[in-house]
């Protein structure tokens, strides 16, 4: 299975000339925890992330309020408060490649890239659904693997051959070597 398979292809973006503002009213109306950055060509310029907004405002929630503090804190550019160094990978990269590298770089989410367009997004998220597919499918396994025409019944000593134990009636099981 490749990236293609699994990615996020409806997702809110910025554009580079977007504010610190416009980004925090996506984040609000979409319920995104990050946003990609673009350039005009589609290309990924770094990343958004709620926590850093969040931290932005923390300085000016603790300021008094007063004529003077009215400062145009939170409508800067976005390049001063987005993460430039973000992790991208091909959609025909296996899944496997995606896991190990979210894991390794701790990162939140990949932007999938092809020809250095934003195609696309990969996050922890986006392999649940096929964590479901592999649980079930191993589910079926284990039924497909009964033969039509056995017989579930009660089990007995000859059914388990090997795994049964003779313990004499005056062994103590707690005293037996392993």
């Amino acid at each position: 299975m490749i990236i293609e398979n699994i990615m996020s292809t409806k997702f809110s973006v910025l554009k580079i000339s977007d504010s610190e503002d416009a980004a925090r009213q996506l984040m609000v109306e979409t319920g995104a925890s990050y946003l990609p950055v673009i350039g005009d060509a589609g290309e990924p310029l770094g990343v958004i992330w709620q926590t850093d907004l969040l931290q932005r405002l923390q300085p000016i929630a603790s300021k008094k309020s007063s004529k003077d503090s009215k400062s145009k804190e939170g409508a800067g550019p976005l390049s001063d408060v987005m993460r430039v160094e973000f992790e991208t990978i091909s959609s025909s990269s296996p899944l496997r490649d995606a896991a190990i590298l979210l894991q390794q770089k701790n990162s939140g989410c990949l932007l999938v890239v092809a020809d250095n367009r934003l195609i696309g997004i990969v996050a922890p998220r986006n392999f649940l659904g096929v964590t479901v597919d592999l649980l079930q499918d191993r589910e079926e396994l284990k039924f497909d693997d009964l033969d039509e025409d056995a017989d579930i019944g009660a089990l007995d000593e000859d059914d388990l051959g090997d795994i049964f134990v003779e313990k004499p009636e005056t062994e103590d099981w707690n005293q037996m070597d392993v």
